[in-house]
C-alpha cells in the first residue's frame, strides 16, 4: 500500500515481459486498517489478480519501506532517483521510464555512460526488502 497525494493506493507487481505490470486499485482508510490488521483486500480487481498466485490465508504485513521520489523529465524520457528506506536500511536507485523499451534502453545507456555513472543489474525494491527481512 501507498500513501500518495491522492490518497491510499494499494499496488500489485507482476513480472511482465519488458518490466512489470501493475496493478493500482485505491483505499479507504478503513479498507486500509482490515488489509494492515487482518491481510484483507476489499477490492474485487486486486483480488482477481491475486488470484492467479493460488495464495492460501490472508497476507500479512511484513514492514514498511518508504521510498522519496525525484523525478525530472528529458527529451527521451522521465529520469526517476529513489531513496528507499526500510528494516533499517537505506538504498537508492536510478530508472528510467519511457514509452519504447529498446529505444530507452539504448538512451539510458548513453546517459549512464556520459555521466560516468556503471550501470549494475539490481534487484526490484521489494526483493530487496524481501531479503532484508529474510536476514532478520
Amino acid at each position: 500500500m501507498r500513501e500518495k497525494k491522492q490518497g491510499l493506493v494499494l499496488t500489485l507487481k507482476q513480472p511482465h515481459e519488458n518490466g512489470l505490470l501493475e496493478t493500482h486499485v485505491t483505499l479507504s482508510a478503513s479498507e486500509a486498517e482490515d488489509l494492515f490488521k487482518y491481510g484483507l483486500i476489499h477490492s474485487e480487481e486486486m483480488n482477481h489478480q491475486l488470484s492467479s498466485f493460488d495464495l492460501q490465508g490472508s497476507l500479512e504485513h511484513l514492514g514498511r519501506l518508504e521510498t522519496e521520489r525525484i523525478e525530472t523529465v528529458l527529451p527521451e524520457g522521465l529520469l526517476v532517483l529513489d531513496k528507499s528506506r526500510y528494516l533499517g536500511h537505506t538504498d537508492y536507485e536510478l530508472e528510467f521510464e519511457v514509452s519504447n523499451f529498446e529505444q530507452g534502453q539504448k538512451d539510458f545507456e548513453r546517459l549512464l555512460s556520459e555521466h560516468d555513472i556503471p550501470q549494475r543489474k539490481t534487484k526490484n525494491k521489494i526483493v530487496r526488502f524481501m531479503e532484508r527481512k529474510a536476514l532478520s
